[in-house]
């Protein structure tokens, strides 16, 4: 186990997915905090998926924002977000109607929002709408996606198949000239 210590920088301290920020009349801010690797690369809008997992990547980077940042920062950083959202392929007008429904989705009291069912189907293409207007309508049921099998899974493993059971697993034992005991 390996433990860490941040160290405070310009009134900074970075905890988990949030910036702790001094305030110069001393209290604390927060934002959200990206690692200096971070390369601002999310899901591309016109690659193939379906539109709800599009809508995922603009709700969740919007959602974290109306929930790790106060006042000060929130506006940097939903325009931080609109700009990378650009950079990936989205268009201005879904990134700001997204953001207004996470706003609004944020402000609403959790306690009065009724549970629902969810189901996930895989997503195929045109056909996927199809059924997932059916099974909306029929089960009532909020409907997510996933990917299918992706090209790679139906090519063989370059890699030897063995047998855990057989193995011999433990430690080596290296004979030297150097050591004696060996």
């Amino acid at each position: 186990m390996k433990f860490t210590c941040e160290i405070e920088e310009d009134g900074k301290l970075a905890f988990l997915d949030v910036m702790i920020l001094k305030n110069e009349n001393g209290s604390l801010g927060h934002s959200v905090y990206r690692k200096p690797t971070h390369t601002d690369k999310y899901l591309n809008f016109i690659s193939h998926h379906h539109r709800c997992q599009k809508l995922a990547v603009i709700d969740s980077l919007a959602f974290r924002a109306f929930k790790l940042c106060d006042e000060n920062h929130l506006l940097h950083e939903l325009e931080h977000i609109k700009k990378v959202l650009i950079m990936n392929g989205y268009p201005i007008a879904l990134i700001n109607q997204r953001i207004e429904v996470m706003k609004n989705r944020v402000s609403r009291n959790a306690q009065n929002e009724k549970s629902t069912n969810w189901c996930a189907i895989p997503f195929v293409g045109d056909v996927t709408y199809r059924i997932g207007r059916i099974i909306r309508k029929e089960l009532e049921v909020n409907l997510g996606y996933y990917t299918g099998k992706k090209l790679s899974t139906y090519f063989l493993s370059h890699k030897d198949k063995y047998d855990k059971e057989k193995l011999n697993c433990g430690v080596y034992r290296i004979k030297s000239s150097r050591c004696s005991g060996w």
